[in-house]
């Protein structure tokens, strides 16, 4: 029978754990990328389902992909073409833009927009996540 080195098994056991380690970073990164922020968003999230999001027909409710999102403002792709919608600054918080910004341009990912209308103007008062529109 031949004698192990034990030098030989330090050796392994070393290189199983750095590989352990450059598999595990990535994942962590990962992680680290859509979050951060240890506090408690005031918006509610809800996973997109396999299925098309029914259509809407209340005016003050749009659904599309979100092209971007800035704290003045989204801007929405619609089956009539882009639109841009304005935020108050004082609902930018609440909106989650961070969140949102985050996935602006996906294709896979639907957006129901709530908007409210303030002296002839519709305004951005809430975003949800919904499955493709179209």
């Amino acid at each position: 029978m031949e004698a192990t080195d034990p030098e030989d098994h330090s050796l392994r056991s070393n290189r199983s754990r750095r590989l352990l380690a450059l598999a595990l970073v990535p994942l962590c990164i990962g992680f680290a990328a859509c979050g951060g922020n240890d506090e408690a968003p005031e918006t509610q999230v809800i996973v997109p389902e396999a299925t098309a999001a029914p259509a809407t027909t209340d005016r003050n409710i749009v659904d599309g992909y979100l092209v971007s999102a800035t704290p003045q403002h989204v801007v929405v792709r619609t089956q009539d073409g882009d639109v841009t919608y304005r935020i108050k600054p004082r609902d930018a918080e609440a909106l989650g833009i961070g969140h949102l910004a985050s996935h602006a341009g996906a294709g896979d990912i639907g957006f129901r927009i709530h908007l409210k209308e303030i002296d002839g103007e519709r305004f951005v008062k809430g975003a949800e996540e919904i499955p493709p529109p179209f």
